[in-house]
């Protein structure tokens, strides 16, 4: 469990929507995950690759390694405390995507943004 940031409490289930499209969506141009080390129990058969990732970070504290698509180098490691350094990160430096998503009407655009800074620390693609 993440907590409150800047005052909000972080649900499951924003967090969930905001990982599952940065990975489907806002982040395939540059970002290729390794599931390898993550061991999914049998509860998560019948979710999607992308949920059940979701839940092996907050659920199990899951690390999930992030590589570069273009050149295959590890870009960083995310995990449950890289998430919530990117929600307070966001909270500080990216206020209005921070809003929106907070609004739950966030763009592949800010879903992209939270998973770079959750990824790397900061923001490297545009």
């Amino acid at each position: 469990m993440i907590g409150k940031i800047d005052k909000q409490q972080i649900s499951y289930n924003l967090y969930e929507s905001l990982i599952v499209d940065a990975l489907e969506l806002g982040s395939d141009y540059w970002a290729m995950v390794d599931i390898d080390g993550i061991k999914f129990p049998q509860e998560y058969d019948e979710l999607t690759l992308t949920e059940k990732i979701a839940k092996a970070i907050w659920y199990q504290n899951a690390t999930l390694p992030i590589y570069n698509r273009a050149d295959e180098t590890l870009l960083g490691k995310v995990n449950i405390k890289s998430i919530k350094n990117a929600f307070e990160e966001m909270a500080r430096n990216e206020t209005e995507s921070y809003k929106r998503i907070l609004n739950e009407s966030f763009t592949e655009e800010d879903s992209d943004t939270f998973l770079q800074i959750a990824t790397m620390g900061f923001v490297r693609y545009k």
